[in-house]
């Protein structure tokens, strides 16, 4: 099961260049107009990307394995599935314009798997949205360089995570399982999880320079990479 802890460790980002504000773009452009699109959230913890997107044109499914995050998500009204990703997947006989694996393939010890089995619940035009840590991170090889590899409770190396991506082993380990990448996209170090407050016009002006660097050297400074992906024709042939 995907091991995933409380939203209270793993809030929804909101800056503008968050992780998760940045899929739910991607999905609320896809929205054709007087028709509704169709979204797999796997991992979806309380709903939080659910409350970004626009409930009239969205129809919504969460997976979540975390039971008092799932109740929680129901209190809300929000649909969702006491599921890991494995038997979501193997159970759901939908098919979804976008499955979505914000932050979640990270916690799971065989993600090629989850990945091979979400080739079945796509619509014949659908994509993956998938968001993963850079352990490239620039921190991350500071702690290496004075020999440290500390966990911790949130963020790269946080203690549930149990695989590791950078930029290249991410793109091998989608196209390994059968998908492309269409766009790639960078996120910055999310400055509301720091654990003091930046005044609001400070904020904006820190947070839009470290997208510049980000954008400038993503290997180093991504936070994190959220990649849109589309089965590759080979795998599309075999459905």
């Amino acid at each position: 099961m995907i091991n995933l802890k409380k939203i209270e460790r793993y809030p929804i980002k909101n800056s503008r260049f968050s992780s998760h504000i940045r899929i739910s773009r991607i999905i609320k452009a896809a929205v054709p107009l007087n028709e509704k699109i169709s979204v797999l959230d796997v991992g979806c913890s309380k709903g939080g990307l659910f409350k970004l997107l626009p409930r009239e044109s969205i129809s919504y499914l969460g997976v979540e394995p975390h039971l008092e995050d799932f109740e929680d998500a129901q209190k809300l009204g929000i649909p969702a599935l006491n599921l890991d990703a494995n038997d979501a997947l193997r159970e759901i006989n939908d098919l979804f314009d976008f499955v979505v694996f914000a932050d979640v393939l990270e916690h799971i010890a065989n993600p090629e798997k989850v990945l091979i089995e979400t080739h079945k619940a796509l619509t014949p035009n659908g994509k993956v949205i998938i968001s993963v840590p850079n352990i490239a991170h620039f921190s991350i090889r500071l702690l290496l360089f004075f020999g440290l590899w500390n966990y911790t409770q949130r963020g790269i190396l946080d203690k549930t995570h149990l695989r590791f991506f950078t930029k290249k082993s991410l793109r091998k380990f989608v196209t390994k399982n059968n998908f492309e990448v269409i766009d790639w996209i960078y996120t910055p170090i999310p400055l509301e999880a720091l654990p003091f407050r930046i005044p609001t016009f400070l904020f904006n002006i820190i947070d839009h320079l470290n997208y510049t660097l980000t954008s400038f050297i993503p290997r180093l400074f991504a936070f994190q990479f959220v990649v849109v992906l589309e089965p590759t024709l080979n795998q599309v042939n075999l459905k």
